[in-house]
């Protein structure tokens, strides 16, 4: 149990400095650490990785608010970009998202989780990134792109960074705007579809006691309490690193924890 506790603690930190270096919530990180976690701790194999994207985002809540705030100060939060994604990522997040996962079996969550890594990876590697065109389109189209972001993101426990930061520089945003819009709207995901788990899991066969829903608390008190502290240091680390090579570590440790979790 020591040892589990230091994990999350871990955990927290590491995520912490994602959220600032990379300005995302850090989901792409926690939900494999927690889905080892907890089978290290002989948790029911069929909620595992529910649950581990369930406490993701309700960890996502604390580290997208912090970084937001750190970002926001840097003038790098464009809000009436946030605003026209927002009602759609929160149909996305309370509705789609948690059900879509609920009926899916944790072993088919686990393959697209880990699948998603892998395309992560080859785009940081790569350096792919969309060409700029045109501007940002009408509010009805933001927020039908919001639905799109939401329901994957809620689907996969992670903030949405992945997926919005690229469309938002396709439609002519700054890249530091774009990762600050990215991760105030992030907020609006977490906190919906930690909702929407605590809804879907309510009655769910196999679950430890120590959860709400899908969230396992304990987990998510452990990352919680350390990633608030590092999220700064983040931002601090993420000024003085070299962009290119820090992307293809970061690539490499994904394919290797997607090579993982495909495995297992």
């Amino acid at each position: 149990m020591l040892l589990i506790i230091f994990i999350y603690l871990a955990l927290g930190c590491f995520v912490g400095i994602l959220a600032g270096v990379f300005g995302v919530g850090g989901g792409i990180i926690i939900v494999p650490v927690l889905f080892f976690a907890f089978r290290k701790m002989g948790m029911d194999e069929s909620v595992i990785t529910h649950m581990a994207i369930a406490t993701s985002h309700a960890a996502i809540i604390f580290t997208s608010s912090s970084s937001s705030y750190v970002m926001n100060k840097s003038g790098n939060v464009q809000w009436n970009v946030v605003r026209s994604l927002a009602p759609g990522m929160l149909l996305g997040g309370l509705l789609i998202g948690p059900n879509v996962a609920d009926f899916l079996p944790s072993s088919t969550l686990q393959i697209i989780f880990a699948i998603f890594m892998v395309i992560v990876a080859i785009k940081m590697w790569f350096g792919l990134k969309p060409k700029t065109e045109g501007a940002l389109p009408s509010a009805s189209v933001m927020a039908t792109v919001g639905i799109g972001i939401g329901s994957v993101s809620s689907i996969l426990g992670i903030g949405g960074g992945s997926l919005t930061v690229p469309f938002l520089t396709w439609k002519g945003l700054g890249i530091r705007t774009a990762v600050g819009s990215s991760v105030s709207s992030a907020i609006v995901i977490a906190v919906s579809s930690s909702i929407g788990y605590i809804y879907t899991g309510i009655g769910e066969s196999g679950l430890p006691e120590e959860t709400m829903g899908y969230i396992y608390w304990p987990a998510l008190l452990g990352i919680v309490a350390t990633s608030m502290l590092f999220v700064r240091a983040g931002v601090k680390i993420a000024a003085l690193m070299d962009e290119k090579l820090q992307k293809k570590l970061f690539s490499v440790l994904l394919i290797i924890v997607a090579g993982k979790m495909l495995l297992s």
